[in-house]
């Protein structure tokens, strides 16, 4: 199987992934680079549903050392693994190694590529049988992505407190933590009397205290210049692992608890 390597990153509870920089291929190896592969005798075989029924152990082989992971790469392997995504949570028992108290599901090259995140999500999640769990699992990647995003490319460009939407001499600093409020009808009655700040920003620390999907996929017309536009349509998680109406929820639920929008979800979520 793979090299044993001390380097392991824990997905979700007693389920790992080592960091590697070889391994060797065997039969029970699955492949997963620019398409999903079986590795038989040394060679690769793209993987359907049926080859995965046959196979007695899953390990995957994630490498994108060589692999141009660009979006349509991405796309393409998040669908692919959703497709399988029912045969494997029926076969969990199949997949990985047991070492002591945890279970090595396989070894990744390259994980620091953009959309690496998204993939190894997608595989974590065809193993979470409980629902509750999965989308808890799902909604915290989703934020911790877009957050990665915004702080890496440094889109909002805060100085002395002040995002670049807002002018430096400016004494105004309403900006996408504050929203219009009405004692009836809440954040969605606009007055320009009523803006406040949001009830889950903690001011002292500059950060949110809540996970709102919605919220972080706010992009004003002076950060999608800097390229930071995100969307139900182009966040690959929500994209293609959202329903219909589960993406209208997340539309729909801004300046809005964590636990209240992933109750939504769970109630819309199609078995």
């Amino acid at each position: 199987m793979a090299v044993r390597h001390k380097i392991m990153k824990n997905l979700f509870k007693d389920y790992y992934i080592e960091e590697n920089n070889t391994y060797k291929t065997e039969e029970e190896n699955v492949l997963i680079t620019d398409n999903i592969y079986i590795i038989k005798n040394n060679e690769r075989i793209r993987a359907t549903s049926k080859d995965f029924k046959k196979l007695s152990k899953i390990f995957f082989i994630i490498d994108f050392s060589s692999t141009k992971l660009d979006i349509h790469v991405a796309k393409r392997l998040v669908r692919k693994i959703k497709r399988i995504s029912k045969y494997i949570a029926k076969n969990t028992n199949k997949v990985g190694i047991q070492q002591d108290k945890k279970i090595i599901i396989g070894n990744i090259i390259g994980l620091d590529k953009q959309y690496a995140n998204d993939i190894l999500t997608s595989l974590v999640i065809t193993l979470i049988k409980d629902k509750k769990e999965k989308y808890n699992y799902l909604y915290d990647n989703i934020c911790w992505y877009l957050d990665n995003e915004f702080a890496k490319n440094n889109y909002c460009g805060f100085k002395n407190n002040k995002c670049i939407a807002i002018k430096p001499e400016s004494t105004n600093c309403y900006c996408c933590c504050w929203h219009f409020k009405n004692k009836r009808f809440g954040a969605l009655y606009q007055s320009a009397k009523t803006m406040v700040p949001c009830e889950y920003f903690d001011d002292n620390k500059k950060t949110c205290s809540t996970k709102c999907i919605r919220c972080k996929l706010v992009s004003c017309p002076a950060v999608k210049k800097k390229g930071g536009k995100f969307t139900i349509w182009n966040v690959l998680l929500i994209k293609y692992y959202f329903n219909i109406v589960q993406k209208t929820i997340v539309l729909c639920t801004p300046y809005t608890k964590k636990e209240i929008i992933l109750k939504w979800i769970n109630r819309t979520a199609i078995k």
